[in-house]
């Protein structure tokens, strides 16, 4: 759920930004291009905090937002308008907006509002020896997988422990805010308010109830990853370890061992264009990428002397136009790597 307002804040005053793109990495569609226009737009952190983004409904958003004038039309996409800035502006001075996206990408969200929902009962209803209640809706996975944790925790699970965390993980939050978030939950002769319900009895809507409910409950994951306590168990297997999807992992553990792509695609089993792709993502995502080991300096030099200003308004057809033999995954990696000052 999302208000059209919040996609202006994806948009800027002076870089055309194409809104599939925006949607796309919002949704974590995660082709190369999508995330290398992500990068250019500088919205990667982003990714995967709308997953269930309707493309009807985004489409309707934008037309709407173009028909007031808030974002206008060019030939390489769209422009916020001076009414657009404002209208942000406005928004976000009266409503919610998810302030950790990044972490949307690393966590197993929706296993971890279940088992989080699961978590808060549960140990409201030990620590009065209730062993008579109806467990809050949650996946047949999440209730198995909390299951497991549980075996071994309960003789440790506390109230008093996990509210001591639930304190220490709210004590710098707006007191408004840390009150919404706890009253989504169950507890021993306590029933969780809806969002709407929450919506009316604040100045937010509901989408912002819902981002603020879904920003709050995976920060407290990564609070809880890095405190040390039986509930680091809990959470670290829902933690990806890597940015990077499963495949290009693979390839780029190979990558970082000394195969060459041409090596790595003989040893896969997959096409040279299927690594090379695996490449130029992880190029995005990982620090310190060898890009030297992919462009010789003869390359570098070449391509460093014909492109100058921004990368993202760099054309392809520039080195065809100097007769010069450098494929596309080359002058894309070059790019990134120019992104990313690492060239």
């Amino acid at each position: 759920m999302f208000a059209q307002e919040e996609l202006l804040y994806f948009f800027s005053q002076t870089q055309t930004r194409r809104p599939a793109v925006v949607r796309q990495v919002l949704a974590n569609k995660r082709t190369v291009s999508n995330l290398f226009w992500g990068m250019q737009y500088q919205i990667l952190d982003w990714l995967n905090t709308q997953p269930q983004m309707e493309s009807l409904l985004f489409d309707k958003a934008i037309k709407q937002l173009l028909r007031q004038a808030k974002l206008e039309q060019h030939p390489n996409g769209l422009l916020l308008t001076a009414k657009g800035l404002s209208a942000r502006t406005q928004y976000a001075a009266l409503h919610y907006r998810i302030k950790q996206p990044q972490l949307f990408q690393r966590l197993d969200e929706k296993m971890w509002e279940d088992v989080l929902q699961l978590l808060v009962q549960v140990t409201s209803e030990l620590a009065y020896a209730n062993k008579h209640y109806y467990v809050a809706a949650a996946s047949d996975g999440a209730q198995a997988y909390f299951k497991r944790w549980f075996r071994t925790a309960k003789q440790q699970l506390q109230a008093a422990t996990l509210g001591k965390m639930l304190l220490a993980f709210l004590k710098d939050k707006p007191a408004r805010e840390a009150d919404l978030f706890m009253a989504f939950f169950n507890g021993h002769g306590v029933v969780a308010a809806t969002s709407a319900q929450l919506a009316d009895k604040s100045n937010y809507n509901i989408s912002d109830i819902v981002n603020l409910w879904r920003d709050y409950a995976v920060s407290f994951a990564w609070f809880l990853l890095h405190q040390d306590t039986y509930f680091q168990a809990l959470v670290a297997p829902l933690f990806k370890q890597s940015l990077l999807s499963n495949s290009t992992a693979a390839t780029y553990a190979q990558f970082l061992k000394g195969a060459l792509p041409a090596q790595i695609a003989k040893s896969r089993k997959l096409r040279l264009s299927t690594i090379n792709e695996h490449l130029l993502e992880a190029a995005i995502f990982e620090k310190n990428f060898a890009f030297k080991r992919l462009l010789s300096a003869t390359e570098i030099e070449f391509l460093a002397g014909i492109f100058t200003g921004p990368p993202s308004s760099w054309d392809y057809q520039v080195i065809e136009e100097h007769k010069k033999k450098i494929d596309f995954f080359k002058f894309r990696l070059f790019q990134i790597g120019r992104s990313k000052h690492d060239l």
